[in-house]
């Protein structure tokens, strides 16, 4: 036991020395455009907040053109250059009340927000794992959530990911106390917002939960039914068909961490070219990364499938958060700030190390896994020391990690026997 506690311990430390590190002012970059969105909204002008994102092209890492009204927006918010707003209407709808006040003081409030968010979704994991508040447990549970790298990203751009993990661990909560409906309104609202957690309602069509589902789908509608009265249907027929579908595509980017992206960069670095956006990559590597996604989803699908008439309470909400980080990993486009909800899938993970009996090899597995999607430190290793295709290969690291181990994690948790049931262990007594 004293051996996981110190490397625990060991990895935390680490995790705090490096947040220390990289503690600067916010720039909150991703939150301007947000903010720039919301003003249109806010102007009754919600037509144009998807103003050059709507062209064929993918909108993702574009900035706005100087003489376009988006980029206007943006030199009123003190941005110089501003990138092109690509999420649903719902959240520049949700971010009008921050207009009214100064940029400034938007920009404040926004991280006040993301800080609350980022405790709240500590505090639920806590909960959610039985865990006593005054214990070593918890706290390195905050410490954690505070002292990871996308969490410290999303503070920094600004980012909605913070928010979408705090919904995640919000849902999950409210299915494990029994809350159905208000389970499936969280949910249904993370979707509205971003469109990834969709994800979720695989497990719950698994489970046969015809209630939480029905009202998953009502929370969309009644999200729908708010941004046609708020933005008008042309808004969200723009999102919908001319935004949204160029950007399953990917894009080209070391920081972009989804298995479809490896995919393209595998191809961009093989044909020795430079791994930047925009870069050509073949038909047959978008169509391979695509195939690779769906086989994944389905991998995860049947393992879910299995023995659930024996799924117990915990192995729900383990589930759940398996399917979080899948969530993450074979998304079209995962930042490596999109990462911060996979904390919820590694907190789950310790607390099982720590309360069952686990191989070695399971343990340093989860080291590193921990290494990578808190500060990407394996994936950084290798790729400063290979060069060629072996970068493209070397980009495979984090999503393949994380689909790994929730496949893993799912053949584990519907084995016939048990091995990762919840008792009151060592964790839940430090």
């Amino acid at each position: 036991m004293k051996y996981k506690v110190l490397v625990l311990f060991l990895l935390l430390g680490m995790c705090v020395a490096k947040a220390l590190k990289h503690l600067t002012p916010p720039g909150l970059t991703d939150f301007r455009v947000y903010e720039a969105a919301a003003v249109l909204v806010h102007e009754h002008r919600s037509l144009l907040i998807y103003d050059q994102a709507d062209t064929g092209v993918d909108p993702q890492e574009r900035l706005a053109s100087e003489q376009s009204v988006f980029s206007s927006i943006g030199h009123r918010l003190g941005q110089d250059r501003i990138q092109l707003y690509v999420y649903p209407p719902l959240l520049a709808d949700f971010l009008v009340p921050l207009t009214y006040v100064s940029a400034v003081t938007a920009g404040r409030l926004w991280i006040a927000i993301n800080l609350m968010a980022l405790f709240l979704s500590a505090l639920l994991t806590i909960s959610l794992l039985k865990i006593r508040w005054k214990s070593l447990g918890a706290v390195a549970i905050v410490v954690a959530f505070f002292a990871d790298f996308p969490s410290i990203s999303c503070i920094d751009w600004g980012q909605i990911a913070i928010v979408l993990c705090m919904l995640w661990a919000l849902g999950i909560f409210c299915y494990a106390r029994g809350w159905i409906f208000a389970s499936a309104i969280v949910f249904g609202l993370a979707t509205a917002l971003k469109l990834t957690p969709i994800l979720v309602i695989v497990p719950f069509l698994i489970w046969r939960e015809w209630r939480w589902l029905a009202t998953f789908l009502g929370m969309l509608l009644s999200c729908l039914g708010f941004v046609l009265l708020v933005n008008g249907p042309q808004c969200m027929w723009d999102f919908l068909f001319h935004v949204l579908p160029p950007m399953t595509n990917g894009v080209v980017l070391w920081s972009n961490r989804s298995l479809l992206a490896s995919f393209e960069m595998l191809n961009v670095a093989s044909m020795g070219h430079t791994i930047e956006p925009g870069a050509y990559v073949t038909h047959t590597f978008v169509l391979a990364g695509k195939v690779a996604c769906l086989l994944t989803g389905i991998a995860a699908t049947v393992l879910a499938m299995r023995r659930r008439s024996f799924m117990t309470p915990y192995r729900r909400e383990v589930t759940l958060v398996l399917f979080a980080m899948l969530s993450v990993a074979i998304s079209p486009v995962s930042w490596e700030h999109g990462y911060v909800v996979c904390l919820l899938t590694l907190s789950y993970l310790w607390v099982q190390a720590f309360r069952t009996r686990v191989s070695m090899v399971f343990l340093a597995a989860l080291t590193l896994g921990s290494l990578e999607f808190s500060w990407f430190f394996v994936s950084y290793i290798v790729v400063h020391h290979v060069r060629g295709s072996a970068v493209g290969l070397a980009s495979f690291i984090t999503p393949v990690f994380a689909i790994v181990l929730v496949l893993f994690e799912l053949a584990k948790l519907n084995a016939p026997v048990a091995q990762s049931a919840v008792g009151e262990g060592v964790m839940a007594e430090t």
